[in-house]
């Protein structure tokens, strides 16, 4: 399956690949332990069919299991970093069979995943979807979408189709660093990447920006990818200043929208540094994108293995690696001609070019009047006062919706001083009803489900 396909076995057994703290493990000694660790699967009966659950950190150990889970043919749920709350229902959702989860200094241990877990979405039998990979033979993968705007939704990918993609290459690839977790589309992708390239995948010592600024400096990190919201905390940190961060030669930025004016300050903080755009989703895999120029935010879409539309100013894209269907979620997204309606609303310039707007779910209706939240957001950030914000909607009886905005001051302002500076600064820069008209100041951006419902309450 996956060791194959990557041509694992033909790598240097000498090269390093994953580097944890003060342990680097080789290809060789990777490609040995992921065989082990499929005679141990095996001697359990995990085969195709089985859903099995990954629940540890971003490390080597958890990596191997990955692998050999996908070489039985067996349905990877990776999971990472939640409260047992989430995890047991992200468990029952999943309807895993089996836990691999990290021990205190003794590895993984396997166990059952419980009576309340396994096979339950129909009669005595497993969900329609999981029983046709098994019934072929091929390993899955389970991934959970972030649940801001709901529950979150279980999509069912096909592993040989999501890894189709990755042309295998001489190497070695540049040294990149893994801030992305393997439960993530973009962390995988990045992981998948590497090892097709042949190159070093270093992980963090932190994912704070002290943690990863040493980690790039201690390691000579080639590749940073990351979102626009850690690629500002790391400018706001003065980790620059700290750590010596020169061996970098590409930043890559995606997963949330980025305001042009942390593009511009990221251009000034890293001369000399390829400023890439990422883009993809987790129903896709990542799209191969260019750029209009490195500090536009217009890019065209240069992969032959994807096909895109713009339907009522909605992204369509299409994809052989496009997820098999969601296992707790309407389907309407995926439609039968293998189209998946991103529900991203963009620009297009006419030349190929197209820039993502914001999200259809986001977008805020001021008495019949469309606001975007990015759009606020690129307007805020230039104000020397503000350090960071997020733009919402707020329900109001005239008008359905006005702007709100959670705001992280940069200096000492009580809520009415900062307010009175944002109705000023944006006055002459937006149209009236875009100026946010409730402002929240906060120590923190606080970002998840709670987020619009704490707000609406209130």
């Amino acid at each position: 399956m996956l060791l194959e396909k990557f041509h694992m076995a033909s790598l240097p057994a000498e090269r390093g690949f994953l580097h944890c703290g003060n342990a680097v493990w080789t290809y060789g000694r990777f490609h040995q332990t992921v065989e082990s660790a499929c005679e141990r699967l095996g001697a359990a009966e995990i085969g195709p069919g089985s859903v099995v659950a990954i629940c540890g950190p971003y490390e080597p150990e958890s990596v191997v299991y990955l692998f050999a889970l996908a070489e039985r043919g067996a349905v990877v749920v990776p999971l990472v970093g939640l409260s047992d709350d989430v995890r047991r229902e992200r468990l029952r959702v999943a309807m895993a069979d089996w836990v691999l989860e990290k021990e205190e200094g003794n590895g993984y241990g396997l166990s059952p995943a419980g009576e309340d877990q396994g096979r339950r979405t129909t009669e005595g039998g497993r969900h329609p979807l999981i029983a046709k990979l098994a019934a072929e033979g091929r390993p899955g993968l389970i991934l959970f979408s972030s649940g801001t705007t709901g529950t979150p939704k279980a999509m069912l990918h096909d592993l040989v189709r999501l890894t189709e993609g990755y042309s295998v290459k001489a190497g070695p690839g540049p040294a990149t660093l893994a801030l992305l977790h393997y439960d993530h589309i973009g962390g995988l992708d990045i992981l998948f990447r590497a090892i097709a390239s042949g190159a070093r995948l270093v992980i963090p010592e932190g994912r704070d920006p002290d943690g990863v600024a040493r980690t790039i400096e201690r390691h000579g990190v080639e590749v940073l990818p990351a979102s626009p919201t850690f690629l500002n905390l790391l400018l706001l940190s003065g980790a620059l200043e700290r750590y010596d961060l020169s061996s970098l030669k590409i930043i890559g930025y995606g997963s949330e929208p980025m305001p042009e004016s942390l593009l511009r300050r990221l251009a000034e903080a890293f001369p000399g540094v390829r400023l890439q755009q990422k883009f993809g989703t987790s129903e896709t895999n990542a799209v191969r994108v260019v750029g209009r120029s490195p500090d536009s935010l217009e890019m065209k879409v240069e992969d032959d293995r994807f096909g895109w539309k713009v339907v009522e100013g909605e992204l369509w894209l299409k994809s052989p690696s496009r997820i098999l269907g969601y296992l707790n979620a309407d389907n309407g997204a995926l439609d039968d001609d293998g189209w998946y309606r991103t529900g991203d609303l963009v620009e297009e310039t006419g030349d190929g070019f197209f820039r993502i707007v914001g999200r259809g779910s986001d977008l805020i209706n001021v008495g019949g009047e469309k606001v975007f939240p990015s759009e606020v957001e690129n307007v805020l950030a230039e104000m020397p006062e503000v350090r960071e914000c997020r733009v919402f909607g707020e329900p109001h009886p005239l008008t359905g919706n006005v702007v709100a905005v959670e705001v992280v001051p940069a200096e000492e302002l009580t809520a009415g001083e900062i307010k009175k500076r944002i109705r000023t600064f944006c006055r002459d820069r937006i149209e009236a009803y875009k100026i946010p008209v409730k402002v929240y100041p906060t120590e923190t951006i606080q970002i998840g489900s709670s987020f619009k419902k704490k707000r609406e309450g209130q």
